[in-house]
């Protein structure tokens, strides 16, 4: 027997709660996030928006259509109700971003199992059904890997943003591109943040002024605690943001920063170089040292900072090499790609970018060298790992998840 609501409001929770229930696999495929308090905003939502504000829009056209006094009282009270409604919602909302449950690993054979799930839940009381698929869903939660170094280079189209996790240590390296009304940050970093729980990033580095590096810092200060900032010579630091950083200093030769088995270094530029004070060439460039590999982070860097770079270290190499202002013809020379002999190249562009990039001579160059190169512009947001032994792993978003990046 099927179980039966003792009053109407109990009969209205349990199909909020059904609701959820039913659509909260579909929800994860399509979105891969869920907010927990989606039941809860439903039931006080919809009776608001289906008894109070509908009828009352339809009644304010009634009016107009047909003249009748009064519509300014209505459209008065239609106003305010829109208000109340808006900071209800805005209200919540910090609570929501707390309350966001995460999976990327539903797939299309987890969703036509989902219905036969159901079909044996269904002569269980409501109580025992939530129990049970919570229970599932926590078995769908991401195990996190503390000792693995995991960064993610997001998909933010024409621009950058990178996240670096490792022993509960969070570093994220530009912003992507934002104005003064608009912030691809919203969109990935925001997101990508909630959905590995983290409220706090020890480590901000705003490479240089570009907007496709540097746009989405103040959107990020507003909604981020930032402990400490770093930022290139020509970045101008968001003022009358909501968190302040508890430290501020500029990008420089020199700096250095240990978590663990993970060093940081800045490698440029340099203090003083007179030649480096301003445009790409001022992009702060980071090496980590993870395990025995090591990653070269170059922003925007061209021939100029090459150059530099080579002359105060002339032994650079790395693995992995986040190829120079996304594949530009002003940057990657022949002796830094020889030099470096990166085994993996990273680029971060967007699809069909006006200004062509990555050029074509550039993929060559590093072809010839035998690099293999991930591009976001068709692997989607680029994960990768490296293990306590030193492996190095790749994930291809757009291959892993073609739901939420479609093929071209």
């Amino acid at each position: 027997q099927l179980y039966q609501p003792k009053n109407q409001f109990s009969s209205l929770i349990q199909l909020q709660s059904q609701l959820f229930i039913l659509l909260l696999p579909i929800q994860l495929y399509l979105f891969g996030t869920v907010s927990l308090l989606s039941p809860a905003l439903n039931f006080i939502a919809i009776p608001f928006v289906s008894f109070l504000l509908l009828p009352l829009l339809l009644l304010l056209v009634f009016f107009i259509l047909l003249a009748i006094p009064g519509i300014e009282f209505l459209l008065w009270m239609t106003e305010q109700l829109l208000i109340i409604f808006w900071k209800a919602l805005t209200s919540i909302a910090p609570f929501s971003e707390y309350l966001q449950f995460s999976s990327t690993e539903i797939t299309i054979w987890h969703l036509l199992c989902y219905p036969f799930l159901l079909l044996l839940l269904l002569t269980f009381q409501l109580r025992v059904k939530i129990t049970i698929i919570g229970t599932l869903m926590l078995l769908m939660v991401e195990q996190k890997q503390p000792d693995l170094f995991r960064m993610m280079i997001m998909d933010v189209g024409q621009g950058l943003a990178v996240s670096i996790d490792y022993h509960n240590k969070y570093l994220i390296y530009d912003t992507a591109y934002g104005s003064e009304d608009f912030s691809v940050a919203e969109m990935t970093i925001l997101p990508w943040l909630n959905s590995i729980s983290v409220s706090s990033v020890d480590l901000l580095v705003i490479g240089h002024g570009d907007a496709d590096h540097a746009g989405g810092a103040r959107f990020l200060m507003n909604l981020v605690k930032i402990k400490e900032l770093v930022t290139g010579p020509d970045v101008k630091v968001p003022e009358g943001t909501y968190y302040t950083p508890h430290s501020i200093s500029s990008c420089e030769l020199g700096q250095q920063w240990k978590w663990d088995n993970l060093i940081i270094r800045v490698l440029s530029p340099e203090a003083g170089n007179r030649h480096l004070k301003e445009g790409n060439d001022t992009s702060c460039v980071l090496l980590f040292e993870i395990n025995g590999k090591r990653i070269l982070l170059t922003g925007d860097i061209e021939v100029e900072a090459e150059e530099q770079l080579l002359k105060n270290y002339p032994n650079l190499t790395a693995d992995v090499l986040f190829i120079p202002h996304h594949g530009s013809k002003t940057s990657s020379t022949a002796a830094f790609v020889e030099q470096v002999n990166p085994k993996i190249g990273i680029i971060s562009s967007g699809y069909l970018n006006r200004f062509n990039l990555p050029a074509e001579n550039i993929i060559k160059r590093y072809h010839n060298q035998s690099v293999e190169i991930f591009n976001t512009a068709y692997s989607g947001a680029i994960e990768l790992t490296i293990n306590t032994q030193g492996n190095i792993a790749i994930k291809q978003w757009r291959l892993h998840n073609r739901t939420l990046w479609r093929r071209h």
